[in-house]
């Protein structure tokens, strides 16, 4: 009996004997959490560190941005007045331009553009310093100026003493506005670069139908000058009929009373024709001049179409590429092939029409535009050489050419390709 007692209380003691093996459990958990909040410290130490490596980074490339703008607009200023000076002393500008760009050159790792450099100076001055935002302006990166603000500008008394920078003509408020406006907000580039191309088109848009009224106007005058002209030498030929049947009279005349009537007659008929002659001079010469005015206006007119075209072309090309990356990589590749005609290759026509309005470096800045605007540069590179190869509207030397880009471009490794990518 006693036995199963002493079973029993072994029984009924066994959970007290398990119990102290829960604390063990405890502190692991204990643990496990004192683990976790120690990595999250660690995790946010390493944040905070990566942040201020972050902080740093930008603040030495802000230094260095601003301190490249300062070299280069200080670069433009001296510039333009080595320009002017060299001009003052009678030389052509080519000349000072090719000095600067051949003495640049040596410190640029790429062409320099004298002029761009001088536009960006006199961009900086005419959009931030006259309007008092140069503290504002101190975070605008040159590029900005470079490829945007630059284009605002016209150069003024070409390639004499007195040459100077203005904003578009009738729209200088306007530009400036929207350069205030893009320092406040802080827009990028190609934000920057719209609202700039926009400028260009309305200022396009204006001078194209300004020229088309100049024209019109010119040759309104022109025609009034030549019918006037015409009536002139009507009446000259009228005035000479007349003096010389007023002579014939004269000269046939029965009595001496009669002839003098008649031969005073004649004087006068003559002055009469002196009188019209020389209005059918004057008529003559403000026809003549007409119409050189009216040469002028219809080359103007011209011009200022074929700015309108090339600022239309441009900002289709700007389009068609947003349009492009809009859609992805991915989807660019996945599309097939297209034979029929696209919307892109729609817009071609409008291209080319652009195209042959404009300068041969208009056009260049077109390709330019549509070939590294493409997700695969180097392919269409490689598909317009292909197109270039052997075509009849190219002369010998440059079939060469493009025969040793071809070559040249097809021996690069594909893992050279796949990078430019």
């Amino acid at each position: 009996m006693s036995e199963l007692n002493t079973s029993a209380v072994r029984t009924q003691d066994q959970p007290t004997e398990t119990m102290p093996a829960e604390q063990p459990a405890a502190d692991t958990a204990e643990q496990a959490r004192a683990a976790a909040d120690a990595a999250e410290a660690a995790e946010a130490a390493a944040r905070e560190e990566a942040h201020a490596t972050l902080k740093a980074a930008v603040r030495a490339f802000a230094k260095g941005e601003r301190a490249y703008r300062a070299g280069l607009l200080e670069s433009g200023r001296l510039a333009d007045l080595y320009v002017r000076q060299r001009l003052a002393l009678g030389d052509e500008r080519a000349a000072a331009v090719q000095a600067l760009e051949g003495q640049l050159a040596a410190y640029s790792s790429g062409a320099v553009d004298v002029n761009r450099l001088i536009a960006c100076h006199h961009a900086w001055r005419l959009l931030a310093e006259a309007q008092g935002l140069d503290k504002a302006a101190e975070s605008v990166p040159y590029g900005h100026y470079r490829d945007a603000y630059a284009r605002l500008l016209i150069r003024q008394h070409k390639d004499t003493p007195e040459e100077s920078w203005a904003l578009l003509p009738g729209m200088e408020a306007e530009c400036q506005a929207v350069f205030a406006a893009a320092c406040q907000a802080g827009l990028s580039k190609a934000a920057v670069e719209d609202k700039c191309q926009g400028l260009l088109r309305r200022y396009a848009d204006a001078q194209a139908a300004e020229a088309k009224a100049c024209q019109q106007a010119a040759e309104m005058e022109a025609q009034t000058k030549r019918e006037a002209e015409l009536r002139a030498r009507q009446q000259a030929e009228q005035a000479e009929a007349k003096a010389k049947a007023a002579t014939e009279a004269a000269e046939q005349a029965d009595s001496p009373e009669q002839r003098a009537d008649l031969t005073r007659a004649a004087e006068q008929a003559r002055e009469e024709l002196l009188a019209a002659q020389r209005t059918q001079a004057m008529a003559l010469e403000e026809a003549a001049e007409a119409a050189r005015r009216q040469a002028e206006a219809d080359a103007q007119a011209k011009a200022a179409e074929q700015a309108k075209a090339r600022a239309e072309a441009k900002a289709k090309a700007k389009a068609a590429r947003a349009a492009r990356r809009a859609g992805g990589k991915g989807a660019s590749h996945a599309q097939p092939p297209q034979t029929g005609k696209t919307a892109e290759a729609r817009q071609g026509s409008n291209l080319l029409a652009g195209a042959k309005a404009g300068t041969a470096k208009d056009v260049a800045e077109m390709c330019l535009e549509l070939v590294t605007g493409s997700d695969t540069p180097d392919d269409v590179l490689a598909e317009l050489l292909d197109m270039l190869d052997g075509h009849n509207a190219l002369s010998r030397p440059a079939q060469r050419a493009v025969k040793a880009a071809r070559v040249s471009l097809a021996s690069r490794p594909t893992a050279t390709l796949a990078a430019s990518r």
